[in-house]
Parts: C-alpha cells; sequence; structure tokens
C-alpha cells in the first residue's frame, strides 16, 4: 500500500461542512490499458480544487476485487436494477424491441428476466475481471462522498453527463456492447465510487482492514495537526 503525500487545497469549505471519506476504485482494464495515470491525475485536481485530500492510493490485490466485484452485485434487487439498466440502454441505442429481443435470446436470456439479465452481466463483469488489479484511491474533506460521486458518470458511459469521468475516459462503448462475442465483454466504465457511508465503509474494510470511522479518526488527526502547524 501506498501512502501518498496529502493533496491539500486553500478551499474555507473544510471549516463549515461535514469532513467525510470518499474511495475511487478503478477497474482493471483502465489500469491495464494505460488510462490509470490520467484518470488518477485528474482525481488529484478535482481532490485540489474542491476541498479535498487524497490519503491513500494503492493497487488492490486480485482476490480481494473479485470478492468486492461480486459483492457489488449482491441481491435480487441490485440484479434487477442491473437487468432494467440493460434494457433502457438498449431502448436509448434507438434499438428496436424485437432486436433487443432476438439478441438477449442469444445468450438465453428472457428480455422479461430482469434478474436473469442481470445475473449474466454479472458473470460476464466478475470472469472477465477475475484474477486482475484495481486501483484504489480514498479521499477525505467536506462532502467528499457527493463532491467525488458527482463526476463519477451514469452506468452507461455512452450517456454519461458531459465532463464525468465515464464520459471522458471510456471507450464510448454502451452497456449494449457487452453483448458482443460469444460469452460478452465487460463494460468500460472506468471506475467504481460509492455513494453512501455504508458502501464505502463496506470496501474500505475489505481493501484496508479498517473502516470508515477509523479513516474518518485520521482525517480529523490529519485536519487538526495541520491546522497547528499553520
Amino acid at each position: 500500500m501506498e501512502l501518498t503525500k496529502p493533496h491539500t487545497s486553500n478551499s474555507k469549505d473544510c471549516q463549515s461542512t461535514t469532513i467525510e471519506i470518499a474511495c475511487a476504485i478503478l477497474k482493471p482494464d483502465t489500469v491495464q490499458d494505460g488510462r490509470k495515470d490520467r484518470i488518477v491525475a485528474h482525481l488529484k485536481n478535482f481532490s485540489s480544487e474542491n476541498g479535498l485530500i487524497l490519503m491513500e492510493e494503492f493497487f488492490t490485490p486480485p482476490d480481494i476485487s473479485d470478492k468486492m466485484r461480486r459483492m457489488h452485485f449482491d441481491g435480487k434487487s441490485k440484479l434487477n436494477e442491473t437487468g432494467e439498466k440493460v434494457i433502457s440502454s438498449f431502448l436509448r441505442r434507438g434499438i428496436s424491441e424485437e432486436q433487443m429481443n432476438w439478441t438477449l435470446k442469444k445468450y438465453n436470456l428472457d428480455p422479461k428476466d430482469k434478474e436473469g439479465i442481470g445475473k449474466w452481466i454479472t458473470d460476464v463483469e466478475v470472469n472477465s475481471y477475475l484474477g486482475k488489479e484495481s486501483y484504489m484511491l480514498i479521499f477525505s474533506g467536506p462532502d467528499a462522498i457527493s463532491k467525488l460521486f458527482s463526476i463519477r458518470g451514469g452506468s452507461d458511459p455512452m450517456f454519461a453527463k458531459e465532463g464525468t469521468l465515464r464520459k471522458m475516459f471510456s471507450n464510448g462503448m454502451s452497456i449494449v456492447d457487452m453483448f458482443d462475442g460469444p460469452s460478452g465483454r465487460p463494460i468500460d466504465n472506468v471506475l467504481h465510487i460509492p455513494d453512501t457511508v455504508e458502501e464505502v465503509d463496506r470496501h474500505l474494510v475489505s481493501y484496508t482492514g479498517k473502516g470508515y470511522q477509523e479513516h474518518l479518526n485520521m482525517a480529523k488527526q490529519y485536519a487538526t495537526l495541520n491546522k497547528l502547524i499553520r
């Protein structure tokens, strides 16, 4: 694990809003194909401009990355949500319902079974990235979770908002393009950014062995020390 020199900001936001811990996890394809450094540089600039501090950055062990990827799709509600996103992406691409049904049935998927579609997506994501490293960055600062999540971009990078990470750094594929080839291919949506304290805590515990509160305590200690030094 690489401890980094904190990137600080002159912003006065730290004095008026709640300090939070946030994190970003770059996906294996993003790490392996040379995009990592550009995205990390963008995140560092964003943190400096928005009153956040980069506390740590490090490669994540493949076994933990594999476990967390599976956990991301846990539960029927998550699988149904994923299936719904697939259907929505087909329609947004202007693909007819008939063509969509034909494509899904090629993979033995029932267009009405959103949970089943979500499970297929899960298997493609997990199997394609099996045994590969991800890259994690941990931030602290005022409203860090909402600030970081605001630049993530939607699940389908083709329709992500301009200026978001998934729009700027993806290779332009859509969820629909996951259905290319005999066994599918993982969605190129760059990275994962948890959007709740609970989700941040789950990722921190799994990747670092220390939870949200422990990281928050370290951030507060650093903020106090920084004030004393000044």
